[in-house]
């Protein structure tokens, strides 16, 4: 049966394909510093922005039967489709086995702009 939506439209449906896993979510969070500098009234005189960008990657996997070498903190690890595939340096990783249910792995990397993952 064919997906049908009616009213509003959303952007998107789903998560996005990562070869080798089932993307259960997928999460990024777009961050900045920022520099607050205060006069002697204590009232902010200066409010400096747009330095040390960074984006957090949060992702819940399945890994799939072909893989054997799970991911470890400090590796690069892409995610997305073929064509937009995007990397982050993998942070942490937790394994998760239940009762019932299949292994899943959660994985929070981070991407800086300036910083090619090869």
């Amino acid at each position: 049966m064919a997906l049908n939506t009616r009213g509003i439209q959303p952007l998107a449906w789903g998560t996005t394909v990562t070869t080798g896993y089932v993307t259960e979510t997928q999460g990024e969070d777009d961050s900045t510093e920022e520099l607050i500098i205060d006069d002697e009234a204590g009232d902010v005189a200066t409010h400096i922005t747009g330095f040390g960008l960074k984006t957090d990657v949060n992702l819940d996997v399945i890994p799939k039967s072909t893989i054997t070498t799970p991911p470890v903190a400090g590796d690069i690890f892409s995610y997305g489709p073929t064509g937009s595939v995007k990397k982050c340096v993998i942070i942490t990783i937790s394994k998760k086995r239940v009762k019932k249910d299949v292994e899943k792995w959660s994985i929070k990397g981070v991407r800086h702009p300036n910083i090619t993952l090869t």
